[in-house]
């Protein structure tokens, strides 16, 4: 058997989900009695089956109330038994309240002075007739007409714009005034450096052997460049002639300092002196060998651009929470479109035995558009009205809820925002009494169902209850 919860007339969704979370148990059977209008709205019934499908819970509703029974088929929250109410019944009848007219008799013995007699006669008639004209009204036929359109739910995520070129709100291209917020700010960090790597120190040499090609002396230049395949060079030292055909060894030195030097024996092979390409050819016969590296603390490049970016990000969150406190409750904006114009900045070394301290500083003016919440209430709700022709809200209002930030410039930024509303069709009362006045109960309700779109039959109680057709005059109908 299903676990019952007795909801009460005054619950609200919160107060509904926290006795479903107050259960123990499942499946669970809720009972709607009558007077709680929250479950007749279509946008609080969406939200009671998210929850459940949310949590996980199996549940369904008790009620004999039409529209709440079909909008919890529409959510898919099953039902369960139910009442039964009768449309078009004429209500029981009412005695007037009230202590009948006072008798002529009593009405002479309460005037004082006594009136003439036939003075007296016409004030008593007079005052007869005006009391029996009261009770003839009293008692005149008179109906009232309850309907249950049928509702329509919209729930759709719009994108809107607030702009600060816009002097008004313009609901069909869903923009809104956007007000310009800014804030001086100053921001300094301090961040040690350990980070050391391997530079050159000493340079490699050695000796490297050139051999004329040619029949005739060829003057050697002083720093003549050889090297590898690879590309990595030396440079002889003083000039130097070779004559014809012959073999010499000379000193190089490393053109760079490392390890990177310390070639093994045949490495070196290529010329680089432009006046002896294909005139002499050079080998080194021995390695070459004296190239060292050291570790050394240092500071890249990269390590100086991630700590002033951390600076600026810091600046940044630190002028939202300054303007934000500056605001009104209901000015908003988004942390993630504050721009910061840099004024200054700069990046201080000390350096020690061990680490390298960076003391980076940002200054500047941060800016960020806001909106105000009520502008945007108000617009939503202009947009809704004019795009649902022959449809009214139900009464139940509008909810909004604002999502990510789409995009950004300098004037203008704009925002998701998930909007959920509840409509019924627009009923001209005069148009309805009309279309039922001078008919019977059950023959109005069928002309009603047949002309609108309603969740259920609609109720009309008729007054006093000997009375079997709706009244012929307008003014004694009451639509509802």
């Amino acid at each position: 058997m299903p676990q019952t919860i007795g909801l009460d007339p005054d619950d609200s969704i919160p107060s509904i989900r926290a006795k479903l979370e107050a259960a123990g148990g499942e499946p669970l059977e809720l009972v709607v009695p009558d007077g709680l209008d929250v479950l007749r709205s279509p946008v609080a019934m969406r939200l009671l089956a998210r929850h459940l499908r949310r949590s996980g819970l199996t549940a369904s509703i008790r009620t004999h109330d039409d529209v709440v029974r079909g909008l919890a088929r529409s959510e898919g929250i099953a039902l369960g038994s139910r009442g039964g109410s009768v449309s078009g019944k004429r209500t029981p009848q009412r005695k007037p309240s009230g202590a009948g007219p006072p008798s002529w008799f009593a009405l002479r013995r309460m005037s004082a002075p006594r009136p003439a007699p036939a003075v007296a006669w016409l004030a008593g008639t007079a005052l007869a007739v005006v009391m029996f004209g009261a009770a003839g009204l009293l008692f005149l036929p008179s109906a009232t007409i309850t309907f249950r359109p049928v509702p329509q739910v919209t729930d759709e995520i719009l994108t809107v714009t607030a702009s600060s070129l816009a002097g008004v709100a313009d609901p069909r291209k869903l923009v809104i005034p956007g007000r310009s917020l800014q804030t001086d700010i100053a921001v300094t960090q301090k961040v040690t450096v350990r980070t050391t790597q391997k530079v050159p120190d000493a340079k490699a040499t050695g000796r490297v052997t050139f051999t004329n090609l040619t029949g005739t002396a060829l003057e050697l230049p002083a720093r003549s460049r050889v090297g590898t395949p690879e590309g990595f060079a030396f440079e002889t030292g003083a000039a130097a002639t070779l004559s014809a055909g012959e073999k010499r060894a000379v000193s190089v030195t490393a053109v760079e300092g490392g390890e990177e030097g310390n070639l093994d024996a045949r490495a070196v092979s290529v010329v680089r002196e432009p006046s002896l390409a294909g005139r002499v050819t050079v080998e080194n016969e021995t390695p070459l060998n004296g190239g060292t590296t050291v570790e050394r603390l240092v500071v890249r490049d990269e390590d100086v651009a991630q700590q002033r970016q951390n600076a600026v990000d810091t600046a940044r969150r630190e002028a939202a929470d300054r303007i934000r406190k500056s605001l009104p409750p209901d000015v908003s904006f988004y942390d993630e479109s504050v721009r910061l114009v840099i004024q200054h900045d700069g990046i201080q070394r000390d350096v020690g035995s061990d680490s390298i301290d960076l003391t980076v500083s940002v200054q500047g003016v941060a800016m960020v558009l806001g909106f105000v919440g009520r502008d945007l209430n108000q617009m939503i709700a202009r947009h809704l009205a004019d795009r649902g022709q022959g449809l009214e809200p139900d009464g139940h209002g509008i909810q909004l809820r604002v999502l990510g930030l789409a995009d950004s410039s300098n004037d203008s930024i704009a925002f998701h925002t998930q909007v959920a509303a509840g409509f019924r069709p627009k009923m001209a009362p005069d148009e309805v009494r009309a279309a039922v006045k001078g008919k019977t109960p059950g023959e109005a309700v069928a002309a009603l169902t047949a002309r609108y779109p309603l969740a259920g039959a609609p109720e009309i109680e008729t007054w006093p209850f000997w009375v079997a057709a709706v009244p012929g005059a307008s003014w004694r109908i009451d639509v509802r």
